[in-house]
């Protein structure tokens, strides 16, 4: 592939801002968006919408709900789909390493790089410090991996009575545990901090009402960090070992390993640092956006919510770029919304410091996670 014409633009993975970048060349004139050779890479034929999977463990969806098939808006869009997973990125040669179960491994050549493929959870890092939770722990990332994981998470759990951990006091952690708290009443939830209060990286107000909806959905809290993992047990620093049959692994996410050999420059946390255009601060052919992709101008979360706001902006400046017009800055909001699943179809809702809690949450949020499923399919 390295002596092949090189695409105009290629796409590294299938997330939620590149949803918007393919349905954005779906709105171009045909003869307009012909005039440029585009590609997907994505081992994946479907896209997982992570808001609704708490949703779906509680028992509130079926895996349908919560997924976009991509071959449609990959047809409506003229893109190529390249059935491949990415290792690696050569920033000066303009090529991505790309690996195919079929077609073995090939160089690919780029004039624009756009990068939407998340972040990662290092093994290797968090083995250190929590021994057994590699062989112990089911890890909730990768995303697309989910539902594989879950089946076998209910076959191991049944209709018994379990002891059930979540490691991870974010939010993904404070859903999941909720919702597993739904699915499985009859089993113990315990929930892992680290050693800060749940959704710490929230004001104070948010987490003690975080942990209000815990206590009443009897999810038992631990605001102390787990030191080792084995087939029964979970240990915590205090020493203490807690009886646990499950353990699900939520925790935050790294930067994959391949960005440290790309030579793109990269902020200190080894993240894709972009600017104003969501455009590298090193390649300007390269763009990144969602947990991939840090703003220098801003401290901004890596949440879904701020991945698919960015979608549009992105997919607008890559249209611009690749016409050779001037692109747009984008300006992420300081806030937004935020939503929480509370497993018993109640939902928690955030803004700033501000919260509110209940049923009507709960329908609002399923009416917009729904919408935004239905608008890609």
């Amino acid at each position: 592939m390295t002596d092949a014409e090189p695409f105009d633009l290629l796409l590294l993975g299938a997330g939620h801002a590149h949803l918007h970048v393919l349905e954005k060349l779906s709105a171009l004139p045909r003869d307009e968006r012909s005039r440029w050779l585009v590609a997907l890479v994505t081992p994946h034929s479907v896209a997982l919408y992570p808001n609704m999977l708490p949703g779906f463990v509680a028992g509130h969806y079926d895996a349908d709900a919560c997924t976009i098939g991509l071959h449609r808006l990959i047809e409506q869009s003229g893109v190529q789909l390249l059935s491949a997973r990415a290792m690696d990125v050569d920033a000066s040669a303009r090529t991505v390493k790309v690996y195919g179960t079929q077609s073995g491994q090939a160089d690919v050549r780029y004039r624009l790089l756009s990068v939407n493929t998340g972040g990662v959870i290092d093994r290797v890092q968090l083995e250190n410090r929590i021994p057994g939770v590699t062989e112990h722990g089911h890890f909730l990332r990768p995303i697309e991996s989910f539902f594989p994981l879950w089946q076998r998470i209910e076959a191991q759990i049944g209709d018994a009575e379990r002891q059930l951990a979540v490691i991870g006091g974010g939010a993904a952690g404070v859903e999941m545990a909720l919702a597993m708290r739904q699915r499985w009443p009859q089993c113990g939830v315990h929930l892992l901090t680290g050693g800060d209060p749940p959704l710490s990286d929230r004001p104070r107000r948010v987490q003690r009402k975080a942990q209000a909806v815990l206590e009443r959905c009897r999810v038992v809290v631990h605001p102390m960090a787990c030191t080792g993992l084995s087939a029964t047990h979970f240990t915590l620093s205090d020493d203490t070992t807690h009886l646990c049959d499950v353990a699900l692994i939520a925790v935050g996410s790294q930067a994959p390993r391949w960005l440290a050999r790309s030579g793109l420059t990269l902020d200190g946390r080894g993240f894709l640092a972009v600017n104003v255009y969501q455009q590298s601060l090193s390649h300007p052919e390269v763009f990144a956006a969602g947990d991939i992709a840090s703003r220098v101008d801003g401290a901004y979360p890596r949440s879904g919510t701020y991945a698919a706001l960015a979608g549009g902006p992105l997919a607008s400046n890559l249209v611009s770029a690749l016409k050779g017009h001037t692109m747009t800055p984008y300006t992420p909001p300081p806030r937004t919304t935020g939503w929480l699943s509370c497993g018993d179809q109640r939902a928690l809702v955030t803004w700033g410091p501000w919260h509110w809690e209940g049923p009507w949450a709960w329908r609002r949020k399923d009416k917009l996670d729904r919408a935004f499923v239905v608008r890609f399919r």
